[in-house]
């Protein structure tokens, strides 16, 4: 019986024995995946050599700093179009539906931070859970509100995850800076995007404090 299972740097296929073949030129330590049995359809021609393709490269990318590895990753989905190893629509949206069930503790992370320094507790944290809007967008997003915030009529401090119902691939973004790669296929990968869910958070507050002023900011008016 054939499983597929994500793993970091990549997507790994792998049988009941967990057998897996080694490439003697990456130098026997790098697990190059068996390909996926009706993952993509066709098991040859065009979306036999993606699939082929898709397999090699996850094999390899693992070596690039992850910032650069989502953006490879990014780029060969649109050079495939693929996501993730999947081609159909529903089989990429299940990758979605699965990397933001894992993104969801690091922005939950990120944002409980905010609301306790520069918040001084004061906000509160929203998931809408995975959606689908009227165009046919699949996201999710976390939001961090607070009382100053919401008098000014500025909008929350936002992390939002979505697939566009023409894109490709999905993307990450803030209220007010977009976009970036979203390609995570474990929960390494998720982890692996702390830094840039800092910087998109940061860069919202800045932002609002610019479309408001600096009162909405309770750590500011509390005398810290």
């Amino acid at each position: 019986m054939v499983t597929w299972s994500p793993v970091r740097y990549g997507l790994r296929w792998r049988d009941s024995t967990e057998a897996t073949r080694r490439r003697k030129d990456l130098g026997g330590g790098d697990v190059v995946p068996e390909p996926p049995h009706g993952l993509l359809t066709g098991g040859g021609g065009t979306q036999g050599a993606l699939v082929s393709r898709h397999t090699v490269f996850m094999a390899t990318a693992h070596q690039a700093p992850a910032h650069l590895r989502a953006l490879l990753r990014h780029v060969e989905d649109l050079r495939d179009g693929t996501h993730g190893g999947a081609g159909a629509r529903a089989d990429k949206e299940a990758v979605f539906e699965r990397a933001v069930s894992w993104v969801a503790p690091v922005a939950r992370r990120v944002l409980e931070e905010v609301d306790e320094v520069v918040l001084l507790s004061s906000g509160a944290i929203a998931d809408s859970e995975l959606q689908r809007e009227e165009d046919g967008t699949l996201m999710r997003s976390w939001t961090l509100g607070w009382p100053e915030q919401d008098e000014r009529g500025v909008a929350p401090v936002t992390l939002r995850a979505w697939f566009g119902s023409g894109f490709h691939h999905p993307h990450l973004r803030g209220a007010t800076v977009h976009d970036w790669p979203l390609n995570v296929y474990a929960e390494d990968d998720a982890r692996d995007l702390l830094p840039l869910l800092h910087g998109i958070v940061t860069a919202d507050l800045h932002n609002l404090v610019f479309q408001a002023d600096w009162r909405i900011i309770p750590w500011a008016t509390s005398g810290g």
